[in-house]
């Protein structure tokens, strides 16, 4: 090679990202070169495997000859695709009829297994944090939520929501009200209209605050839906007081004509008798406590009494106070 063409390949060479640098140019010219052909030709080999891969990565997605895609034949694709359907169409015909298995075995307008709950909860109006019930009666905003709630509590039992006598009847025996049985008889249960007038100075008729105005502050109590529950009939004699007890037809208690629930399929409409409880003169400034329980023929019985002892029971911690009465009195 000419000096002009030597010189012509070190200007190609040297025009490379990697330049082949002479450091010492004493040092063996041919044993200069061949390092310098090496790093020539790695570049080259570098740039055609990059090449290469594009090249590969082109065929695997759609090779012209052999028709392929993705490394497979439509043949092959549709073998794979029809597996898979195959498959789990089978594991859904399984799970589906594991379902229809488990829901053929469960009633559809009542709970299967009824036998876990020996009491009924019991739950008292207004319902506040830590069932704290304090109020100043000579200012309307300390009672003016607790008002409020036992107002819209009631809102259902109002007679213009019972005038469907598809839904609603009058009744008056004191005695459980079968109605079929609900495992072979799935028509729809009537139930017996409330009166509001039977909670007396409770209602809301005569007095919009339910007795928190005058210091006689009412609760309502109910006791929760239970399919097929039926409460014992006995009043409670005892008495924190002077407590006036309001109920239906005038009763000190639950009336059993009111029982029993048949669940909300088939009884829609059901209202749930209430009970008021009006303490008529609760010491003021003074936070009385106050347990109301259900009376039920296995509750001394019931080991799930001993494990909750709120199960069937309610607590309430009421104060009263006046101040106008008090600063009237210091003048």
């Amino acid at each position: 090679m000419s000096s002009q063409g030597r010189r012509a390949s070190h200007h190609v060479r040297g025009s490379s990202s990697t330049p082949c640098i002479r450091i010492n140019p004493q040092v063996d010219r041919q044993r200069d070169r061949s390092l310098c052909d090496k790093n020539w030709t790695g570049l080259i080999m570098t740039g055609h495997k990059k090449q290469q891969r594009i090249a590969d990565l082109k065929i695997f997605l759609w090779n012209p000859n052999t028709k392929e895609f993705l490394g497979r034949t439509s043949n092959s694709w549709g073998k794979i695709i029809l597996f898979y359907v195959i498959l789990y169409a089978f594991l859904a015909g399984i799970l589906m009829g594991t379902i229809s298995v488990m829901l053929s075995t469960v009633p559809e307008n009542f709970p299967k297994w009824r036998d876990r709950i020996p009491l009924p909860g019991l739950t008292m109006r207004p319902q506040v944090y830590k069932m704290q019930v304090a109020f100043d009666v000579s200012n309307s905003d300390s009672y003016k939520d607790y008002t409020q709630e036992i107002h819209n509590f009631l809102f259902p039992y109002n007679a213009n929501n019972q005038t469907n006598n598809q839904v609603y009847i009058d009744c008056s025996e004191n005695k459980p009200r079968f109605q079929s049985n609900i495992m072979h008889d799935t028509r729809k249960r009537t139930s017996c209209r409330f009166d509001l007038k039977w909670l007396g100075p409770c209602s809301g008729d005569s007095d919009l605050t339910y007795g928190y105005g005058n210091g006689k502050p009412c609760t309502i109590l109910k006791i929760n839906k239970i399919i097929e529950y039926i409460p014992i009939s006995n009043e409670d004699k005892d008495s924190l007081g002077v407590v006036e007890y309001y109920g239906p037809f005038n009763r000190k208690g639950f009336p059993l004509v009111f029982y029993p629930y048949y669940g909300n399929k088939l009884h829609s409409g059901y209202l749930p008798p209430i009970v008021a409880v009006q303490f008529i003169n609760a010491k003021q400034n003074v936070q009385i406590r106050v347990k109301c329980h259900l009376l039920h023929k296995d509750a001394e019985k019931s080991s799930a009494s001993d494990r909750d002892r709120h199960l069937g029971r309610v607590e309430l911690r009421l104060t009263v106070s006046n101040t106008s009465a008090v600063e009237g009195g210091r003048k």
